[in-house]
């Protein structure tokens, strides 16, 4: 595995991590029921093959992702993985909250310190919560304790809202959302470029979009499969990123034994794209762009719902029903989701959802216009 030591750091990074949102489930309705035996073998494995970076934070799974990962990494020496977690913000609503959450973190994950600890999900709003309560100052001082080795923050905003915040501290590492998708769609080629000049290690989330850009249909992949018809999808996403030189890690959330390896393959070693290769994933994000309807991750951060509404679920199949055309199967299933109150018609308005997107989608509005859709498809 192809690893980077950071200019002024004293450990290296692997080319490739592993993010705990999106870990194997035994009941795929249920977030928090982990497989974690799976997840086990998962990190066994990883290890093994030099990508030991893992990536995790307070709310994924319900909460349970960080005991989930701290158990997996359990079997192992403390030298032997890298560990990120992230501060959730949003959650904090006095100073006394700092050192509690932090602390239960710690707990979670079962280790004396985090390797890299990133404050989550950064906006402009967030920020001055960030100022108000003193968290700089606080994880500053963790740092001088020994409990953090690095400092940084995940960011879902504008890119003016980016380059004021890297330029409001002196942080170790950043983690953006990237993808060859995003990289015009979402504005990600301007968060790059202000990584670039500020000249810090870049860890790289969502890489395959969430599943996207691992899963699309024959007529817009053509060209890449042509190519190589044995090359999966994901791997052509991960080989965009990884010629990236701004790109320090590329962190994929895996759900399952066959995606890990086939990651882990991608870097072992990374193979650069030639002009040919390049010029067919451009031709693919322009028919991916011409085709994508709403910009959802499915991260579920906006979930759960006070009214029912599988808002992730609802974007999903709804972008797919427009990349695959798949009629009679999407009306059936929206028909269920509706039969069980899980459809956009039981949305209140009541606009919880909205600030916790980190795509900044109106959702609400967004579920009507899914609402609208349908009914003109069934006519």
């Amino acid at each position: 595995m192809e690893r980077i030591t950071p200019k002024n750091w004293d450990f290296s990074l692997p080319r490739l991590g592993v993010g705990g949102m999106r870990f194997p489930l035994l009941d795929p309705q249920v977030s928090s029921s982990i497989d974690r035996e799976q997840v086990g073998r998962m990190v066994d494995y990883a290890i093994a093959h030099g990508a030991n970076y893992f990536d995790t934070a307070y709310p994924y799974h319900d909460h349970t992702a960080e005991q989930a990962l701290g158990e997996a990494l359990g079997r192992h020496k403390r030298e032997e993985y890298l560990l990120t977690d992230k501060f959730p913000v949003w959650l904090c609503e006095s100073e006394e909250d700092l050192g509690r959450i932090f602390s239960e973190q710690l707990k979670n994950c079962g280790v004396d310190y985090f390797d890299v600890y990133l404050l989550h999900a950064l906006s402009a709003e967030r920020m001055e919560k960030v100022r108000r309560l003193h968290m700089l100052e606080f994880f500053t001082e963790q740092k001088r304790l020994g409990k953090i080795r690095k400092l940084g923050f995940s960011f879902h905003d504008t890119p003016e809202v980016f380059e004021q915040i890297m330029q409001s501290f002196d942080w170790d590492i950043v983690q953006i959302q990237l993808n060859y998708f995003d990289w015009e769609q979402l504005e990600g080629e301007k968060l790059y470029q202000t990584v670039l000049k500020k000249d810090i290690p870049c860890v790289v989330m969502e890489p395959v979009r969430g599943g996207l850009l691992a899963q699309l249909p024959p007529d817009i992949v053509g060209e890449l499969t042509d190519l190589d018809p044995a090359r999966s999808q994901a791997s052509w996403a991960v080989r965009w990123l990884g010629d990236l030189p701004g790109v320090t890690i590329v962190l994929s959330g895996m759900s399952n034994m066959a995606q890990m390896e086939d990651n882990v393959a991608s870097f072992s070693p990374r193979e650069p794209l030639d002009g040919k290769e390049r010029a067919a994933v451009d031709a693919v994000r322009r028919r991916l762009v011409e085709k994508f309807q709403i910009p959802c991750t499915g991260c579920g951060y906006c979930m759960d719902c006070p009214f029912g509404v599988q808002i992730p679920d609802q974007f999903e199949h709804y972008g797919k029903y427009h990349l695959l055309g798949n009629k009679d199967e999407y009306l059936a299933w929206y028909g269920r989701k509706q039969d069980e109150g899980h459809g956009p018609q039981s949305c209140k308005n009541c606009k919880k959802c909205v600030p916790l997107c980190p795509q900044g989608i109106n959702i609400p509005e967004r579920l009507q216009e899914v609402a609208r859709f349908v009914k003109d498809l069934r006519k």
